[in-house]
């Protein structure tokens, strides 16, 4: 009776994608911070007004909104989101740098540190200083 009075009612129904139920996704009453999320089975339970709108939520799904109205049952089909490719990007100490161009260890060698050392070949100067010298020089890197 108090229920009718205050155009309180309970919303049952179940969330899902395909063919499978969506577990622990949110269900949320929009404006307020009243929610619940789905059980093991995606069916959720919770108290609404006719006025209210609940949103559905998920990680990895499209967001609904649905007008609750006169309905005590209410089934969701959530979509898959629309994927948006970001280029992979490595920050390093001094500024960033694709991640495909990374192919191995980042080092600096500054010139000082290996023009005292006497060595028929430069290579050898840098031994015990980086980890792989030769595709380092290939690649242009400056001692």
């Amino acid at each position: 009776m108090c229920s009718a009075v205050h155009g309180q009612q309970r919303i049952t129904g179940k969330v899902t994608s395909g063919d499978s139920a969506i577990v622990g996704a949110t269900v949320q009453v929009k404006g307020t911070n009243k929610g619940t999320t789905t059980n093991s089975t995606g069916v959720y339970s919770i108290a609404t007004s006719n006025t209210d709108v609940l949103v559905f939520s998920y990680v990895g799904y499209e967001t609904q909104e649905i007008a609750v109205g006169s309905k005590t049952e209410l089934n969701v089909t959530m979509a898959p989101a629309k994927s948006t490719s970001l280029e992979q990007v490595v920050v390093i100490g001094y500024g960033t740098a694709q991640k495909r161009d990374l192919t191995g260890s980042i080092v600096k060698v500054d010139g000082k540190e290996i023009a005292d050392k006497p060595n028929a070949n430069p290579i050898s100067s840098l031994q015990g200083k980086v980890t792989a010298t030769w595709p380092l020089l290939a690649n242009g890197v400056e001692s």
